[in-house]
């Protein structure tokens, strides 16, 4: 088994990736200056928010929590749309 989890020790985007499931786009925003987040940074978030709490997680809980699953697809579905991606 290879975990993975540890690819992001040290890189400020791991602090960030959970922007997108607790605030709206203002609020991503002004975190965003807050943190002195630069646009690789940025991006790296919001991958991982995409990938990591989203689609890994909306698998996890589909059947068991489907309130939180509800709130996963809707992030996933802002983080597509802030890079131009249409999932449905």
């Amino acid at each position: 088994m290879i975990d993975f989890g540890g690819l992001g020790v040290g890189d400020r985007s791991v602090d960030l990736l959970y922007a997108w499931s607790m605030f709206d786009a203002p609020a991503r925003e002004v975190l965003r200056v807050a943190a002195a987040a630069d646009d690789g940074t940025w991006a790296r978030a919001r991958a991982w928010a995409f990938v990591g709490p989203g689609l890994l997680t909306i698998a996890d809980y589909r059947h068991t929590m489907p309130s939180r699953m509800d709130r996963l697809t809707t992030m996933v579905e802002t983080i597509a749309a802030e890079v131009g991606v249409r999932l449905r």
